[in-house]
C-alpha cells in the first residue's frame, strides 16, 4: 500500500514539490526499464534501428590529439591506457576525432520488426569494408581474440550475439559466392569477435578509433561531447574530449562510459559494466569497493561519504531488517526505473507531473541520504522536465492562466536547480561543464522569473531571493561563474571549425599498420597511436 502523495514532501530530505495543479493520484507503475541508455560521454551506440552509413576516411582535417600518450595499463581491457605527457588546463581540447564507423538511424524500424542491434551493425560494416588501414586499426582494438575473454564471458556473449554472428557469416559467404577474387569468408567466431570489439569500443557517435583506447572511471578527467554537442555546437561529425579539471603530466586520461554521466551508485556502475563487458572492472573504475554497509561509503569511492549516504532506521522506522537495522538499499531497481522514466519523458511519452508522481510513489528515494549521488540525478530528471513543459506552455495560449503556470513550473525548476548545484559541489570539480550547465539553467530560469514573476519569486523563495537586492546578487554569481566555466570550453572550437591551425596541432593522417605483439608502447607519440599496441 503506498501512502499519500504528499508523503516525500513531509520527508526531511523531500523533493520540491511540482505546482498544485498538478498533484494526481500515483499512476501504475512505469513499464519494463529499457537497456541502459547511451549519453553525451558513454560507450555504445544508441538504442534504435539503424542502416549503414558510408564510412568516412580515417584521416581527417579537424582530428587533433594533444599532448598524449599510450601505455602500458594493467587490469584493464587491451592492457593499456591515454596518459597525460604535459600538464592539460581545465577545458582545453584533449582529443576530436571523426568516427572511422557510423550508423543512421532507420525510421520506421523498432526492435521486433527488422531493426538489428547496433553492435551488430557496426560490425556488418566494419566486416564490409575494403580499408586495409580500417581493418588494421580495428583488428589492433580490445579484445584481439575470443581469448582474451574468461569461459564464462564468452558463453555470456555467444548467448547474446552467437545467431547474429552466424547470420553474418552466412550473409558474407552469400555475397562472396561467384567471385573468384573473393577471399574466405569470415567464420561464425571472427563475426563474433569483430561484434564484441564494437560492443567493448564504440560510442553512441560511431566507432572512434583513438578515442576507443582511453579507460573507463567513476571520477574521470575528461568529458566527451557526441557530435554536434560542444559548447559551440560546431563538431557537427566529429566527437570531442576536453578537461573537466587541471590534468597533471603522467595522469592517466579518462571519462564514463555510461549514461548519466557521473550520478550512478558504484553498484549500478558494476552492472551496467557487467552488460557491457562481460567481465568487472576494477575496483576503482566505479568505486564498487567504496559502497559499504547499508550504501554507505567506504574505500575508494572517489566522492565524500554524503553522496552514498543512506539514512538512519529512526528517519525510515518502515524499512528495517530482521535485527532492526536499516535494510540495504537495492539500488539496481531504483536505477533502472529512473532510466525508463527519464526515455520516456524525453520521447515525449510522460511529462514532468506523471514523472513526479512515479518517483513520489517510490519507497526507495526517503532512505537516500539528502546528498545521495542518486538525488542529483532526479533533480537533474525533474529540472529538464520543468523545462521542457515551461517550452510547451509557452507555444500555447498567452492567458492569465498559461502565465500563472508558467511561474509555478519556473519556481519548480529553480528549486531542483538549487539542490542539483547544492548536491554538485559535493563531487564535481567546480570547472566541470556539468556544473556550469546547471547554473546557466539556474541563471537562465531566474532571470525570466525576476522578469516576469517577481512577486511569486520573493513569496517562494523568501529566506534566499526575498527581495530584488538578494535576488539580483544571485543572478550576477550565476551569470558570472556560469560563463566563466563556459568560456573555458569555447577555447580551440573556433579555430578548429574554421580550418585553422596556428596553435593547434592537426592530425594529417592515420598511420595505421599492422597490430603485432611486439610494439613498445608509448615509445613515441606517433608509433604509438598508429600501431595501437
Amino acid at each position: 500500500a503506498r501512502t499519500t502523495p504528499q508523503r516525500l514532501h513531509t520527508h526531511p530530505h523531500s523533493l520540491p514539490s511540482p505546482p498544485p495543479s498538478s498533484q494526481t493520484p500515483p499512476p501504475p507503475p512505469p513499464p519494463p526499464p529499457p537497456p541502459p541508455r547511451r549519453g553525451v560521454g558513454s560507450r555504445g551506440p544508441p538504442r534504435r534501428a539503424i542502416t549503414m552509413a558510408a564510412t568516412p576516411p580515417l584521416t581527417s582535417a579537424f582530428a587533433f590529439l594533444g599532448p598524449l600518450e599510450v601505455r602500458e595499463r594493467t587490469g584493464v581491457g587491451g592492457g593499456r591506457g591515454v596518459f597525460a605527457t604535459e600538464d592539460i588546463p581545465a577545458g582545453a581540447l584533449v582529443m576530436r576525432e571523426e568516427p572511422a564507423l557510423t550508423l543512421t538511424p532507420t525510421p520506421g524500424r523498432g526492435s521486433g520488426s527488422g531493426g538489428e542491434h547496433p553492435h551488430v551493425a557496426l560490425a556488418r560494416l566494419a566486416l564490409l569494408n575494403s580499408d586495409r588501414k580500417l581493418d588494421e586499426a580495428v583488428a589492433a582494438l580490445h579484445p584481439r581474440t575470443l581469448a582474451d575473454f574468461s569461459p564464462g564471458a564468452l558463453k555470456k556473449a555467444r548467448e547474446r550475439h552467437g545467431v547474429s554472428a552466424k547470420k553474418i557469416s552466412e550473409d558474407l559467404a552469400a555475397a562472396q559466392k561467384g567471385n573468384a577474387k573473393a577471399g574466405a569468408s569470415p567464420s561464425d567466431d571472427q563475426c563474433l569477435l569483430v561484434i564484441l570489439k564494437m560492443q567493448c569500443n564504440a560510442f553512441e557517435g560511431g566507432l572512434f578509433i583513438r578515442m576507443a583506447m582511453v579507460n573507463h572511471s567513476a571520477a574521470p578527467n575528461l568529458h566527451k561531447f557526441q557530435p554536434g554537442g560542444n559548447v559551440r555546437g560546431n563538431n557537427t561529425t566529429a566527437s570531442e574530449a576536453r578537461a573537466v579539471k587541471d590534468i597533471e603530466k603522467g595522469e592517466e586520461v579518462t571519462w564514463t562510459y555510461f549514461s548519466p554521466l557521473i550520478e550512478l551508485t558504484p553498484t549500478y556502475q558494476t552492472h551496467l559494466f557487467l552488460n557491457q563487458h562481460y567481465t568487472l572492472p576494477l575496483p576503482s573504475s566505479t568505486g564498487r569497493k567504496r559502497e559499504g554497509k547499508n550504501g554507505s561509503a567506504s574505500g575508494s569511492w572517489p566522492y565524500p561519504d554524503e553522496t552514498l549516504e543512506v539514512l538512519s532506521t529512526n528517519q525510515n522506522p518502515k524499512k528495517t531488517d530482521e535485527e532492526g537495522k536499516n535494510a540495504k538499499v537495492d539500488y539496481i531497481p531504483l536505477e533502472n526505473m529512473l532510466g525508463a522514466l527519464e526515455q520516456s519523458m524525453e520521447e515525449g511519452k510522460i511529462d514532468v507531473d506523471r514523472v513526479f508522481q512515479h518517483l513520489e510513489a517510490n519507497d526507495t528515494i526517503p532512505l537516500l541520504g539528502k546528498s545521495h549521488i542518486i538525488r542529483a540525478r532526479i533533480y537533474t530528471i525533474l529540472s529538464r522536465g520543468c523545462q521542457k513543459k515551461i517550452i510547451e506552455l509557452r507555444g500555447h495560449n498567452s492567458g492569465e492562466d498559461s502565465s500563472n503556470k508558467l511561474g509555478e513550473y519556473a519556481c519548480w525548476m529553480m528549486e531542483t536547480l538549487q539542490e542539483l548545484e547544492r548536491i554538485q559541489k559535493q563531487y564535481l570539480p567546480p570547472t566541470h561543464i556539468q556544473f556550469g550547465a546547471t547554473l546557466g539553467d539556474a541563471h537562465a530560469t531566474l532571470t525570466y522569473l525576476l522578469a516576469s514573476h517577481r512577486p511569486l519569486l520573493f513569496s517562494r523563495f523568501s529566506q534566499t531571493l526575498g527581495d530584488f537586492g538578494a535576488a539580483s546578487l544571485e543572478e550576477a554569481r550565476l551569470r558570472e561563474t556560469s560563463g566563466r566555466i563556459q568560456k573555458l570550453y569555447e577555447e580551440d572550437s573556433e579555430s578548429l571549425n574554421n580550418g585553422e591551425t596556428e596553435n593547434v596541432e592537426v592530425e594529417e593522417e592515420v598511420k595505421a599498420t599492422p597490430a603485432n605483439n611486439d610494439g613498445k608502447i608509448g615509445k613515441e607519440l606517433d608509433d604509438a597511436w598508429g600501431l595501437f599496441d
